[in-house]
């Protein structure tokens, strides 16, 4: 069976530059990665923002470091797993037959995808496809491309949704907020996980910004996006597998 995991992704290559930092991150990422090893990785990255939903098949050797002022090594990283062209077919014609536009493009990974995956799965024989998000960031519209990915259920993929559950960059780093980012959470862990009809969830998960501080906690929205899409994967309550301390804020994961 295939699972679907919300992951925060934490800082730029923080967890390999400064592991200290997200030691509790690291730990997370690599026992999940010793106890589920899938036939194929399909990641939607709050780092690939598109006009159109892109699947990005065949990527280049070269990484995408989309982060600046880190240590040399940063920049010279490796992540190059092999392709699926069958699977790129079937998550294409899944898109087409939902009536949701889809384009196809060549492009290296970004950090929200090589760096949780060198930490998971750091030998890189497993096949990965990336999927972006769609620019506008309409909540329900991710919800349905998550949707889309329902049939590929039973195929032993990992999907992940990388992005982090805090995500204002200016109250990051220091110990101010973190009372209202403990209510953010408490609020959004309460609609992932209570017993209510998938309806009510759905409703609750489009309209996170009426949780207390939301704005404070996702000044933009791209970084809880991927939430929603693996929500519509598996249009259940989650459990959540990581509620923890990264570089000094509370960040979760969510597991299907």
């Amino acid at each position: 069976m295939s699972k679907v995991i919300y992951l925060s992704h934490g800082g730029g290559p923080m967890p390999l530059t400064q592991p200290e930092t997200h030691i509790n991150l690291i730990n997370y990422y690599k026992e999940f990665g010793n106890n589920y090893i899938p036939k194929a990785i399909i990641v939607f990255s709050a780092h690939l923002e598109k006009d159109d939903f892109t699947v990005i098949s065949e990527h280049p050797e070269a990484l995408l470091f989309d982060y600046y002022g880190f240590p040399k090594e940063a920049y010279n990283y490796k992540y190059n797993p092999p392709t699926d062209n069958v699977l790129k077919e079937k998550v294409i014609k899944n898109l087409l037959e939902k009536n949701i536009h889809v384009n196809e493009a060549k492009q290296g990974f970004d950090h929200g995808v090589f760096i949780p995956l060198m930490l998971m799965y750091p030998n890189q024989e497993i096949p990965v496809i990336q999927v972006s998000i769609k620019k506008g960031l309409d909540e329900l519209e991710h919800i349905k491309l998550g949707r889309a990915f329902k049939e590929l259920a039973n195929e032993e993929i990992l999907f992940i949704g990388s992005g982090s559950s805090f995500h204002n960059l200016r109250e990051i780093m220091g110990q101010s907020g973190n009372d209202k980012n403990n209510e953010f959470h408490n609020g959004l862990v309460d609609i992932l996980t209570k017993d209510i009809t998938e309806e009510e969830r759905t409703a609750q998960l489009i309209d996170w910004r009426k949780l207390p501080n939301a704005t404070f906690c996702h000044p933009r929205s791209e970084h809880l996006i991927p939430l929603l899409i693996c929500y519509g994967i598996k249009e259940s309550k989650a459990e959540i597998s990581f509620d923890n301390i990264i570089i000094g804020k509370r960040n979760i994961c969510a597991l299907w």
